[in-house]
């Protein structure tokens, strides 16, 4: 169950904000995934089918505006509701985020995204446009669109002086993310860097990590988005070990939480993420291998004590403001049909 105070791809409130802006008359829809405190899988599933079927009402009351963009969706109810709104595709985006990871091992979710896209649904990717997996599922990728992954304005902002004396590795604990992996590694230098693991389910931490009794590194709870943020705030340097099979076609949140407070990110060298932290302006380092991290943690040191990150620039190209512009320049391109 998810805690009520954090919210569901909450980095991607900026998208919102984004469509309000606009010059163009954009309609941002982005509740089709929730499912409020049901706990009932059956019943979480439900509710997202019914808010999909919704869609077409909602499509048909806003058959006026310049654009409806959705921006958390569902391959599989999408399909079943797209037949209906298919009249309007060609003014309809759909922000991918979990949706390609899921077609990876997923082979319903695969055909659905396949169909979903030879119907002409126009997908909306963060960062890069996977043309050569969309050409493999027979999915014309000049129908997409990329837009750089948002950040937000926040008072929390790491504002300290020096290098890294502080890592965190934060988000939700999940065995396939390779925390355990990061904790091996950082476990050497332990001595050398305070090690801070803020987790939203420490339980789950608690119950299958292998590091679960460790006594080297500080657990904080991030439950609520407050401590989520303060925890970053809190960091000199965030770790992100996703994993390929999905995750290389899908940007993250928590790199851009950590831009938006300053904090540089050690992320491993994945298309997406490495277009993350390097565009417009450098804000972290990759790593090929996790014997490479002390290294890439080194670098980063010297470079955040010498100023050579820009977080103004990243920012600005990533916030509200210029994606909104970036929509405009969608909407005024795309034909109406």
């Amino acid at each position: 169950m998810k805690a009520k105070s954090f919210a569901y791809h909450g980095a991607l409130a900026p998208v919102d904000e984004a469509c309000e802006l606009a010059a163009s008359d954009i309609l941002c829809i982005s509740d089709l995934m929730r499912t409020g405190s049901l706990i009932d899988a059956l019943s979480r599933k439900l509710g997202i089918f019914l808010r999909h079927f919704r869609l077409g009402w909602v499509v048909f009351r806003n058959r006026r505006r310049d654009a409806i963009l959705v921006r958390d969706f569902s391959n599989i109810p999408l399909l079943c509701i797209f037949p209906l709104i298919r009249w309007r595709k060609s003014r309809m985006l759909f922000v991918v985020n979990h949706n390609f990871q899921w077609t990876i091992n997923g082979r319903t979710e695969r055909a659905a995204f396949r169909w979903l896209g030879r119907w002409g649904c126009r997908f909306v990717f963060f960062e890069q446009v996977p043309v050569g997996p969309l050409q493999e599922y027979g999915i014309d990728s000049s129908q997409c669109f990329a837009l750089p992954h948002p950040t937000s304005e926040t008072p929390f902002k790491r504002d300290r002086l020096g290098g890294v004396a502080t890592v965190g590795i934060v988000g939700q604990f999940r065995p396939e993310k390779g925390v355990d992996d990061l904790l091996d590694v950082l476990l050497p230098v332990s001595s050398k860097y305070r090690v801070v693991l803020g987790l939203p389910n420490i339980g789950e931490f608690r119950r299958l990590s292998r590091h679960a009794d460790g006594d080297w590194f500080e657990l904080v709870d991030t439950v609520s988005d407050g401590g989520y943020r303060k925890t970053i705030m809190g960091c000199d340097a965030l770790l992100l070990n996703h994993p390929p099979g999905g995750y290389e076609y899908r940007a993250s949140g928590l790199v851009a939480d950590a831009a938006t407070a300053h904090v540089p990110v050690v992320a491993c060298n994945l298309p997406m993420l490495r277009h993350q932290v390097s565009e417009p302006a450098r804000i972290g380092e990759c790593f090929d291998d996790l014997s490479g991290i002390p290294q890439c943690i080194d670098r980063l040191s010297d470079r955040l004590a010498n100023g050579e990150y820009d977080f103004e620039t990243y920012n600005n190209a990533r916030s509200a403001q210029a994606l909104a512009r970036q929509l405009d320049q969608i909407c005024n391109a795309t034909p109406i049909l």
